[in-house]
């Protein structure tokens, strides 16, 4: 798993280096197996304002522009449609270099001095947008370098995620070892979706028809969304992390899964039959068109997501073409659920489709995480796209999945297994780190609650590993273990036997085995 740095911040205060914290993790079981350096490809691009645009003399397709970065003004020759006075763009000065090796500098067109070039997120290859120069929040400070002004510049590490721990498949889950590690306080995102006044019951429902492959399905519907780009701070998190940006509702589904672990997907709305979701398995000869523009049969049992009629997504791996987001997209639903994972994995390996949300919902989820990821998404949805997310959600829970529990510890076997000792106050400290809940029983003896999240601990050696993990490998003293040596009683005819052969190799016998040969019938 990619993790940005700059990204994991925005949850945990580090104070560590790239180094320190990859040393850290690797010895506490998530190996780090390389430190990338993410830098922007240019350099001399300044955040700057347009004072005026005025048509060119020479040129109907182009623009004179005034330009300033606070300090001085610049003549700045412009083709793009979308420039006004009082924009705040990226401005490369002469002497800038931009993506591709290119030198900006002073020139004449068609008549007229231009003394640098105004730049699209394409040009500076921050983003796929080239329709027209990009437009930057009006309180950025003028003059300052745009990669500082747009937090640009990164660090990421690459970690390997053993299949235990499907918890640190999020970078939430990455901060909570961070946070146990150095002892420093997690900042979880502050969630608050805002309601409108229509219920979404009025309006659509789900029903499961395998509560077994489908424990919980949850969904909410937004209305007036408006399809379009997505801000360069998630879009560099989502780079960073080895995802193209798409749009604005669709990024925001893969920014949750990468920040909470939970796969999610949204669903054009007019585009589902009576506007219902049906959780089913396929039929014989059932055919699908997924995302990917590919056509495929579907082996029998396989999960799918439908709406009145027809499958729109196979379940927990990817989303049908037929229920696309697209650009005149205006009311979404949108889908938080949690599927079997021995179901997710088998059917991502009949189909060749090792998706990330595959990835993840075959490792198992936090099935209490669903919700929060559900209203995460929907207010970011809501923030970048101007939707109304309408009041209440869908929630279907009919297989309720029953949490691990009063888990016995006893602080004797956790030094025996250990092998050094452990204070019973710095174990219970290292276990509530990580969200464990405990219930002291007597001397040294406790009952342990793991969080929803951490579907790999069942039993006491699994808390114990935790603890010897966290506490650290490197403090565990290396001792050899004691064996007690009695003298035995020696057997004559074994004795005999011993003092003959020494007598005949000291002769210069030597003592063979002979291997009996026998027929190959």
């Amino acid at each position: 798993m990619l993790v940005s740095l700059k990204w994991l911040e925005d949850y945990i205060d580090l104070e560590l280096s790239a180094e320190e914290l990859a040393d850290r993790l690797t010895m506490a079981g998530l190996e780090v197996d390389e430190i990338q350096t993410l830098a922007p490809k240019f350099s001399g691009v300044v955040v700057a304002k347009i004072l005026s645009v005025r048509p060119h003399p020479n040129a109907d397709k182009l623009s004179l522009c005034d330009v300033t970065d606070g300090v001085e003004t610049y003549p700045i020759v412009c083709g793009a449609k979308n420039i006004h006075a009082g924009d705040v763009v990226p401005l490369a000065k002469a002497g800038a270099v931009i993506p591709g090796g290119y030198t900006i500098k002073s020139t004449t067109l068609r008549g007229e001095k231009s003394e640098g070039m105004l730049c699209s997120e394409a040009e500076l290859e921050i983003g796929d947008d080239a329709s027209g120069i990009l437009q930057m929040p009006a309180d950025m400070a003028l003059g300052r370098p745009l990669q500082e002004a747009l937090d640009l510049g990164d660090t990421v590490l690459d970690i390997g995620i053993t299949p235990n721990r499907s918890d640190c498949l999020s970078m939430i889950g990455i901060a909570r070892e961070a946070a146990a590690l150095t002892g420093k306080k997690m900042k979880m995102p502050d969630v608050k979706v805002r309601e409108s006044a229509q219920d979404v019951s009025l309006l659509s429902s789900v029903t499961i028809e395998d509560a077994d492959l489908c424990p919980r399905y949850t969904a909410r519907l937004i209305q007036n969304v408006t399809i379009g780009g997505t801000p360069v701070w998630m879009k560099t998190r989502l780079e960073a992390a080895g995802l193209r940006a798409i749009n604005n509702v669709v990024d925001v589904t893969n920014f949750v899964m990468l920040e909470m672990g939970q796969p999610l997907h949204a669903f054009d709305f007019r585009f589902l039959e009576e506007g219902r979701i049906v959780v089913r398995k396929s039929k014989p000869g059932e055919e699908f068109i997924s995302l990917d523009e590919k056509s495929r049969l579907l082996p029998e049992n396989t999960l799918l997501i439908c709406d009145g009629k027809k499958p729109v997504a196979i379940a927990g791996i990817m989303g049908g073409l037929n229920s696309e987001v697209k650009e005149d997209t205006r009311t979404i639903l949108l889908e938080s659920a949690y599927f079997n994972p021995a179901s997710i994995r088998r059917s991502s390996r009949r189909l060749g489709m090792p998706t990330d949300a595959a990835f993840r919902f075959e490792r198992g989820i936090d099935p209490e995480g669903v919700v929060r990821a559900l209203d995460r998404a929907a207010q970011l949805i809501a923030e970048l796209s101007g939707g109304e997310v309408c009041r209440n959600y869908l929630d279907e829970y009919p297989a309720k999945i029953k949490a691990v529990e009063n888990i016995p510890l006893r602080m004797d076997r956790v030094r025996q297994v250990i092998g050094a000792r452990v204070p019973a106050r710095e174990a219970v400290r290292i276990l509530k780190s990580i969200g464990m809940a405990l219930r002291r029983e007597g001397k040294g003896a406790y009952r342990v609650t793991p969080p929803s999240s951490r579907v790999d601990i069942e039993r006491e050696i699994d808390l114990i590993e935790e603890i010897a993990r966290l506490y650290g490998y490197d403090r565990v003293p290396s001792t050899l273990p004691s064996v007690s040596v009695s003298e035995t009683e020696t057997i004559p005819r074994l004795a005999l036997e011993e003092r003959v052969r020494r007598l005949l190799t000291g002769s210069g016998y030597s003592e063979i085995i002979n291997y009996s040969f026998s027929s190959p019938d």
